[in-house]
């Protein structure tokens, strides 16, 4: 049975007072719907002032007021936004209807020709489907200035021409085109120019360059140009002329030369005489100096030996401090490579043992005055015990532009820690 009266438990028995009181009997209701409904049960919403039947899959009104609008429909379209002016009909699948902006000529209109009932702009053509006077406002929108001529397939528009061209008639067809003065009818055999002023209200022009004036260029023609200094007559090459001056050995001026005539040049360059005439030399590395050549002044760096009256003192070029031994191959504590000048240098190393005895060598790599490699063996594999260990420095001669290289082999990695200099005395 569905459910549309819920009792009150009174027991085994139903007095008649209980049957007839308002207490043991209510409707099924509430403000939302019980969750395990089964068919046909009843049910009233006392929010909605409702009744509703479960009819196996969802709860239906039984008050017969359905939906009230259009778009409430299952089937239907939920909104009308943004659709204002659509057409309504069947969908295409079909199971229900949908707004549309335009009616399809071919589908959606029966018996009903292409010729018929169409806004569509008219195309001009020889042939089509109307007869009779064809109204203008049915032609396609086109171009203002536009004419509508017959092309070599059909009618067409014909677009406006050039600014200040007339419509002509050719051998087939007509075209934009200018007038020829041959072509004027009833001209006059000759006539008189009107005189011409030059005022700006008459004569423009534009991309003019300010101080250029109109210069002959032939027997016939004339262009906006400079004035060339062969133009002017009268004048020769040394007179009025305010052009920078090129620095050269010969040249138009005598006597003294102000500076303020040279042209402005690189801020820093000097003036020197170079192959072929006077110049400019731009300014060179930094901290470089002007140095004399054989036959040309240059920037340079000063070398050593160019110095005069220099002191003895030696010069460090390499050095490294209290550097660890970390493998057991020979490693590089020092390094340098000689200029292009034989020079005389010194290399001091030393060393302290740490932890336990361990075998030390101490070889020095260069290459002799007289270009022999040479291998200098200060310590030779010797066993020291933990202590510090230094050596009377060694003084030789070396070749230009080769190296010399301080290294050191220990027997155990990580006991040994070396000091070295190499240092350049002449």
């Amino acid at each position: 049975m569905p459910k549309i009266v819920v009792h009150a438990d009174v027991g085994s028995e139903l007095a008649r007072t209980e049957w007839e009181s308002d207490t043991t009997h209510s409707l099924f209701s509430g403000t939302s719907f019980p969750g395990t409904p089964s068919e046909m049960d009843l049910f009233y919403r006392t929010d909605e002032h409702i009744w509703y039947i479960y009819n196996g899959s969802e709860w239906k009104d039984l008050t017969g007021a359905g939906v009230s609008t259009f778009v409430g429909l299952s089937d239907t379209p939920s909104v009308y936004t943004g659709v204002g002016g659509y057409f309504v009909r069947v969908n295409s699948t079909p199971d229900g209807l949908e707004f549309v902006q335009y009616v399809d000529h071919d589908s959606d209109l029966s018996n009903v020709s292409a010729d018929d009932h169409h806004s569509e702009a008219h195309v001009l053509a020889i042939s089509g489907p109307h007869t009779g006077t064809l109204p203008l406002t049915d032609l396609a929108v086109g171009t203002q200035g536009g004419i509508i001529r017959r092309g070599g397939a059909d009618w067409e528009e014909y677009a406006l021409g050039t600014e200040d061209y007339v419509l002509k008639v050719g051998a087939t067809d007509v075209v934009w085109g200018q007038v020829d003065w041959s072509e004027l009818a009833n001209k006059p055999s000759s006539f008189t120019p009107s005189v011409h002023e030059m005022v700006d209200s008459i004569h423009t022009d534009t991309g003019l360059t300010i101080g250029y004036v109109i210069r002959a260029s032939g027997a016939s023609a004339f262009a906006w140009a400079e004035l060339q200094h062969g133009d002017l007559g009268g004048v020769t090459s040394d007179l009025h002329h305010n052009e920078a001056h090129v620095l050269a050995v010969t040249g138009p001026h005598t006597g003294t030369l102000p500076l303020a005539d040279l042209a402005v040049g690189t801020q820093g360059g000097i003036v020197r005489r170079g192959a072929v005439d006077w110049e400019e030399y731009a300014i060179g590395t930094e901290n470089y100096v002007l140095k004399a050549g054989a036959t040309d002044v240059v920037w340079g760096q000063v070398a050593w030996g160019e110095i005069t009256d220099k002191p003895i003192n030696p010069i460090v070029r390499d050095s490294q401090k209290n550097q660890q031994l970390t493998g057991t191959g020979e490693t590089e504590i020092c390094a340098y490579t000689i200029d292009a000048t034989d020079r005389i240098m010194r290399v001091a190393v030393f060393f302290r043992v740490v932890t336990a005895t361990t075998t030390v060598t101490v070889k020095i790599y260069y290459t002799n005055a007289v270009s022999q490699a040479v291998t200098c063996t200060l310590v030779d594999a010797k066993s020291l015990a933990v202590s510090d260990y230094t050596y009377a420095p060694l003084i030789f001669e070396i070749d230009a532009s080769t190296e010399i290289s301080l290294r050191v082999t220990a027997g155990t990695a990580n006991q040994v820690y070396v000091t070295g200099t190499i240092e350049e005395m002449v």
